[in-house]
């Protein structure tokens, strides 16, 4: 063995999926690969499915791509506590992030996905179709909740205080901070003891406001119309 490959130490894969940019992709393509597979072979076996495979397919694979997006961010960061939580989610975003990745994304899109049913009842003759907005409403949801979890992990833990000091404080902890401040835009017994961190706590609220607004909206008018 040579020595450059000696001084070679294999990356283990939970360590890659750290990086904004690997998930990202990572995502998109695993997420467009299952559609095309799952599309082809049931193209394949039932050809009058062809055209609604087509009409479904944007929606299933904004699908895929945000539950792949929380899974790999899930995997990547499971079992760190603490200091090594917040180091790694530091490392993880040195990189420039990816395009596919972040707050608003997974937002537009279902917002977008809602916005066509409305805008196009042709497209609502599959019965498919509003189950699966649903769905992507939801996905998005938690898509945005865990990346914000995920920005509060990163943050010094003088700046966020939980009620009870520990050194190891797990992932789930900042989850619940964040489903906190999305789901009632307040952030209950945690202290935000920072401008840094009160400057994000406000970014999620008003995407969380926005988002539920239009979503609520759109889905009364779609239900109604």
């Amino acid at each position: 063995m040579s020595p450059a490959a000696a001084g070679r130490t294999r990356v283990p894969p939970a360590e890659r999926l750290r990086s904004e940019n690997v998930r990202g992709y990572g995502a998109a393509l695993v997420s467009s690969l299952t559609f095309v597979v799952i599309g082809t072979l049931l193209a394949v076996a039932v050809p009058a499915a062809a055209r609604y495979v087509l009409v479904l397919g944007p929606f299933t694979v904004w699908i895929l791509l945000t539950v792949a997006q929380v899974v790999m961010l899930l995997v990547a960061f499971r079992g760190l506590r603490g200091e090594e939580l917040r180091l790694a989610a530091v490392q993880g975003r040195r990189s420039k992030p990816g395009g596919l990745l972040g707050p608003v994304t997974p937002a537009l899109l279902a917002v977008i996905a809602v916005f066509l049913l409305i805008a196009l009842p042709q497209i609502r003759v599959v019965t498919a179709m509003v189950p699966l907005a649903l769905v992507l409403v939801i996905c998005c949801w938690v898509n945005i909740m865990v990346h914000f979890a995920l920005e509060y992990a990163e943050m010094d833990p003088a700046q966020v205080r939980f009620p009870e000091d520990r050194a190891d404080r797990p992932f789930s902890d900042y989850v619940y901070l964040a489903f906190a401040v999305q789901s009632t835009f307040g952030t209950t017994d945690v202290e935000m003891r920072s401008p840094q961190v009160r400057k994000r706590v406000t970014t999620q609220g008003m995407i969380a406001f926005t988002y539920n607004t239009l979503i609520v909206t759109m889905i009364i008018t779609l239900i109604i119309g």
